[in-house]
């Protein structure tokens, strides 16, 4: 299932606080097909130049400047650095503290004083505060606190793809937190060399290589100059701005890209060389996978059914890690909770990490045809069944995990999980051995 974002939605916001293995599984036998055979190009990968960068560390005097911002507090307050800028990822006081005194001040002024007063924390000169453009003042229900988001001006172009500050206001006027992705260098880094078409037919080439494309402007949309769609599914936008670089703001365009309804990105390019520097897919994938609730013939639930893989109450990050696997092109029946692949060699220990399913997407649904159990246990038909089983018993594995949660199977009750925030020692997602044994050709199951 494929669900379509607002192309023209950009959202910069700040909140006040930013096993055991089991042997196999009873019932439907768990196979894949090699990677190969899953039929999935999948969408271009996500790009961001900045992740290959060099790790920015803060300088001393930012270091100075923060621990005396944070001693001034109260002991417990802790930063967090970002990677990219070397500057303040987070700020956060210690339980029931400020990271400012009271003040009857409007919040957007608040938030910019205490900016100014923590220039040396930041980076940042006084010029570089003044320059600060507010993106929201926006008022938590029930609180009175105000969440006010700045946003980074680079030589009187706007930052876009991060270059945020954003900070927590209370109704009496202190600072309860901050949280930005700025930069130390206000400088405008390159020049505008390209025009917005040249930009355009930059992206379009990338993504839509081969197709008869001639920009041609139609107008202008908020910040966005418009394009008229040509061969493609709807308009596309572009506009100018700041990309935020550990040297400051590199000159970039922003480009709305929308090839077909279920194809659509939002792409940084620079403004000289035409090079991609950020892209980001605008289309939502959702995960979910065609599983049995019960076993495939059963009078009840024997029926192949489509469910989410997404979150859940016990698995707030969904079943599927995003990342994938070293070696796979995206993911595959891997996440926080379980671990399934195929085990041919052996029935009793984990021992051959795969084959296994993998989508671009996300997706896992597969036609199961029982091909083993048609052969009569033939070798090596059981492959054909690979990609089905193994989301059949991912599936039930994070079920497993879900249900016996709220029976107090938690982490610090040692439940199976990879993660551990929560407590207990983490690092054991339950091992689903797919069509454990199955090279032997004879049928095995451990109970």
């Amino acid at each position: 299932m494929r669900r379509s974002r607002a192309a023209l939605v950009a959202v910069i916001t700040a909140t006040a606080t930013l096993t055991p293995a089991l042997a196999t599984m009873s019932g439907v036998q768990a196979v894949q097909s090699p990677p190969s055979a899953a039929g999935d190009s999948g969408p271009p990968p996500a790009v961001d130049v900045r992740d290959g960068a060099s790790m920015l560390q803060p300088s001393k005097a930012q270091v100075a400047a923060t621990t005396t911002l944070l001693r001034d507090s109260g002991p417990g307050g802790r930063v967090t650095w970002d990677p990219r800028f070397g500057t303040p990822r987070t700020i956060r006081p210690a339980s029931g503290k400020f990271l400012s005194g009271k003040s009857s001040r409007q919040a957007v002024d608040v938030a910019r004083t205490w900016v100014d007063d923590n220039r040396a924390t930041l980076g940042l000169s006084a010029a570089d505060v003044d320059a600060l453009k507010v993106r929201r003042d926006h008022v938590l229900d029930g609180t009175g606190t105000h969440v006010v988001n700045f946003q980074q001006v680079y030589n009187g172009i706007a930052a876009g793809r991060d270059g945020a500050l954003g900070l927590a206001v209370t109704d009496t006027g202190r600072v309860l937190s901050y949280t930005g992705s700025s930069t130390r260098s206000s400088d405008l880094i390159g020049t505008f060399s390209l025009s917005p078409s040249a930009a355009l037919a930059k992206v379009a080439g990338n993504l839509a290589s081969g197709t008869d494309f001639t920009p041609k402007a139609t107008g202008s949309t908020a910040s966005f100059q418009e394009f008229a769609k040509g061969p493609f599914a709807a308009s596309s936008y572009v506009s100018k701005i700041a990309f935020p670089m550990g040297d400051g703001g590199h000159a970039a365009y922003r480009v709305l890209f929308v090839k077909q309804l279920d194809a659509a990105w939002d792409v940084v390019v620079d403004a000289k060389s035409g090079r991609i520097l950020f892209r980001s897919d605008l289309v939502k994938h959702d995960s979910e996978g065609t599983v049995y609730p019960n076993h495939p013939g059963a009078k009840r639930g024997g029926q192949p059914k489509i469910v989410s893989f997404g979150a859940t109450d016990e698995s707030p990050s969904g079943y599927v890690d995003p990342t994938g696997l070293a070696g796979l092109p995206g993911p595959t029946t891997f996440g926080n909770n379980a671990n399934s692949y195929a085990n041919w060699s052996n029935f009793l220990v984990p021992a051959d990490q795969g084959p296994r399913p993998f989508s671009l997407t996300s997706q896992f649904n597969y036609s199961y045809a029982d091909n083993w159990g048609r052969s009569k246990c033939e070798v090596p038909s059981y492959a054909k069944d690979v990609d089905p089983a193994a989301t059949n018993l991912f599936y039930h594995h994070n079920r497993v995990h879900d249900e016996l949660y709220a029976f107090g199977f938690t982490e610090t009750g040692g439940n199976f999980q990879v993660e551990s925030s929560k407590g207990g020692q983490g690092g054991d997602p339950i091992l689903g051995l797919v069509q454990a044994g199955a090279l032997s050709g004879e049928e095995r199951r451990v109970g």
